[in-house]
Parts: structure tokens; sequence; C-alpha cells
């Protein structure tokens, strides 16, 4: 959960370590990419035969509810408007992962150090 308070680079990339493997672990884990063969707009994916199943992933609500669950930062918070679309009102995990790297992520990159 990415708690209250001060959000250091540490904090973030362990909670986005954290969040991916748990996507993997759940099997929403390509919720978190882009993909081109997205519907336009949100649809009742239980209603659609032909859709990619990886599209289908992405249309359901399970990744974006579990990355405002796991928010409980209000800086974090403020991110999941950038995620919502005309399209998707209720936001997309992909787009909220994207702002949130935006304004958490290390500006200057990784640095490795020796021990």
């Amino acid at each position: 959960m990415l708690a209250a308070g001060k959000i250091t680079a540490a904090i973030y990339l362990t909670w986005h370590e954290q969040l991916v493997s748990m996507a993997q672990i759940k099997g929403w884990g390509s919720g978190l990419t882009a993909n081109a063969s997205l519907p336009d707009t949100q649809i009742d994916w239980t209603q659609v035969e032909n859709l990619d199943p990886i599209a289908k992933k992405k249309t359901r609500p399970r990744p974006m509810a579990y990355l405002m669950h796991m928010l409980v930062n209000d800086r974090a918070m403020s991110c999941i408007e950038k995620a919502k679309t005309e399209g998707y009102p209720a936001g997309l995990a992909h787009l909220l992962l994207k702002r949130l790297d935006q304004k958490f992520m290390p500006k200057e990159g990784f640095k490795m150090s020796e021990t």
C-alpha cells in the first residue's frame, strides 16, 4: 500500500515492484500496460465474444480497483483523475500507473551502489 506521508523514490519503487508482482500473480498484469486493441469505450466484457483476451482483461475493473485500494496517500490519489477518460469514466490502470511513475519515479535514473 502506498501509505500516507512522504513518498521517497525508494518507497515508490518498492511499492511499484509489489504492485507488478501482485498483478502477475492475480492475472491482471496486462492491465498495467497500454494495448492498441483496447476498445475506445468501457464495455460489458461479459457480453463480448470476439474481444482479444488481453483487451478483455484491460477492460475489467479489477486492475483499477486494486490500484485505488493500494493508494492511501493524498498525493497519489490525486493522480486518479488523470486516469479517467471519456470512454472509461472509472479510469484505466495503465494511465494511472503512468501518472504515478511521472510523479514519483526517480528522475535521475537508477544508480548502483557498491557495498
